[in-house]
């Protein structure tokens, strides 16, 4: 993440407050554990175990964080 703000520079892509860029990468790998878990029920609903398991993953280290 730092190196992604050294390059974005002075552009205002990411907020520069270390809890708001925090914040927005978490609503990001949010967003796309549940698109995964949709992908997984769409086409491998026997299959949704690992998207589940990645999910809840996230969750609890989010939760944890705070």
């Amino acid at each position: 993440m730092g190196e992604y703000l050294r390059t974005a520079g002075s552009r205002p892509l990411v907020p520069r407050e270390r809890e708001r860029s925090a914040a927005l990468l978490d609503f990001f790998l949010l967003e796309r554990a549940l698109r995964e878990l949709a992908d997984d029920l769409d086409s491998r609903p026997d299959e949704v175990g690992a998207a589940l398991q990645g999910l809840l993953e996230h969750l609890r280290d989010s939760v944890g964080a705070r």
